[in-house]
């Protein structure tokens, strides 16, 4: 993370990450970026079907055995999007909460804070039931300082479990499927950022900003190479999209 220290203070539903560059300083001002929200969920099936057999019965088992809930078009706070998610609908989720960079009185970065979604409301549920398997590093942020600003990634992954092989393999001899959400968030010296936001190509995504959702991608649009892509893996191949981005001016506030 450059030279920086990294901090974070676990909360039942949220943790707090404090990164700080190591370098002397007051901090004079504060750019705040917008809250994020995501989440993953059976929302619906592939329109097209899956390019092998063993998938495609995989896939038409998840409508027989799973839920598809709707996903809601807006929460008025971070306590309403832990409450639905307390429904155990979602197969993964990712929140990044009041994001701001610190700078000094000349306008130079110093630190980062941000609150984040702890696994237990990350990693997901399968049929109301919590995730069968942990995945090793499932969630991360990664800061990374310039002279103008701040670059903030968060990411989580989950396991995505076929319903019909006990080893949770979508096709024989195929590796763990995993689902992932992203939010890559840019905090600038001038008061702007951007947001950079994606998925796995499966299961569909909810994406918020500001408690209103913004961006969503549907598994049913999918092609079937990117069924494939995803329900069987090959590894260190990224498969999802990178479909969405959104600007702001943000909010600047000086410090008493």
């Amino acid at each position: 993370m450059n030279s920086s220290t990294f901090t974070q203070v676990m909360t039942q539903d949220f943790e707090t990450v404090e990164v700080r560059e190591k370098r002397e300083g007051t901090p004079g001002w504060t750019v705040r970026g917008d809250d994020v929200y995501g989440a993953s969920l059976w929302a619906d099936l592939p329109a097209k079907p899956a390019s092998g057999a063993r998938l495609a019965r995989s896939l038409a088992s998840v409508a027989a055995l799973w839920p598809r809930p709707a996903a809601p078009l807006g929460f008025s706070d971070e306590e309403a999007f832990v409450a639905w998610l307390g429904r155990r609908e979602h197969l993964g989720a990712i929140a990044v909460i009041d994001p701001c960079l610190d700078l000094d009185a000349d306008g130079k970065p110093l630190a980062v804070r941000l609150r984040r979604l702890t696994s237990r409301w990350a990693r997901g549920f399968v049929a109301g039931q919590g995730s069968p398997t942990v995945v090793p590093d499932g969630g991360s942020v990664d800061v990374r300082f310039a002279e103008r600003g701040v670059r903030v990634v968060a990411y989580r992954r989950f396991a995505l479990p076929s319903p019909i092989d006990a080893d949770g393999r979508w096709a024989p001899e195929s590796m763990l499927a995993l689902g992932w959400l992203s939010v890559t968030m840019d905090l600038r010296v001038d008061g702007s950022s951007e947001v950079h936001l994606a998925s796995s190509f499966v299961p569909s995504a909810r994406f918020y900003r500001e408690g209103q959702l913004c961006a969503r991608h549907e598994m049913s649009r999918c092609r079937p190479r990117e069924l494939d892509a995803t329900l069987t893996p090959t590894p260190e191949v990224p498969s999802g999209t990178t479909w969405r981005r959104f600007s702001t001016q943000g909010y600047v506030h000086a410090r008493r």
